[in-house]
């Protein structure tokens, strides 16, 4: 279902039809934890060195719909809150103190106390693609409304919140744009 890695590069882990995974990679391959959930796991972004992951579910089971982001405590082994957006998610990604959830017209950047801090129209975009840096200051690499396009958006860390400090938009290619990378 999906492969994401952590923000240090160390670990990953792997949403899986029946749960998920976390491997680590330093000092050597292994994998580390696994927890079922009926239904299984879509998306599964670990939070740095952290116990606290953000899980999106496939949806097969309706105690897990597709349409929430489930932050999850791996120590309680409970969620710990719920985010619903009404529609499915397709990808999700954090960077710094910032999730960045994709939908299939838009990116919602969300603060870790779950509150909106941009939402960026896309094209229909049906993996949600986006790319995200990591650092003091970082960017978010989105489609555009226009397909072929995309849109560059720095952020820097303020006292409350991010200040999104530029953002540019370009043009890729004829075609929609189907993969996103960003190097740190």
């Amino acid at each position: 279902m999906s492969v994401t890695f952590n923000q240090d590069q160390d670990k990953f882990a792997v949403g899986t039809n029946k749960g998920f995974w976390i491997y680590a990679i330093e000092p050597t391959f292994m994998k580390q934890i696994k927890r079922i959930f009926p239904g299984g796991i879509k998306i599964a972004q670990m939070v740095g060195q952290t116990n606290i992951l953000f899980l999106v579910a496939t949806g097969e089971n309706p105690d897990y719909p597709s349409d929430q982001v489930m932050i999850w405590d791996d120590k309680k082994q409970q969620p710990e809150y719920h985010v619903q957006y009404h529609e499915p998610i397709k990808s999700l990604s954090f960077s710094n103190d910032m999730y960045i959830v994709g939908k299939e017209a838009s990116i919602m950047c969300m603060t870790l106390d779950h509150k909106p801090q941009i939402e960026i129209q896309t094209c229909i975009n049906q993996k949600g693609i986006h790319a995200v840096s990591y650092g003091q200051e970082f960017c978010v690499a989105t489609t555009h409304r226009q397909p072929g396009y995309f849109q560059l958006t720095w952020f820097k860390q303020a006292e409350i919140g991010f200040q999104t400090l530029k953002s540019i938009e370009g043009k890729a290619h004829d075609n929609a744009i189907v993969c996103m990378a960003l190097n740190h």
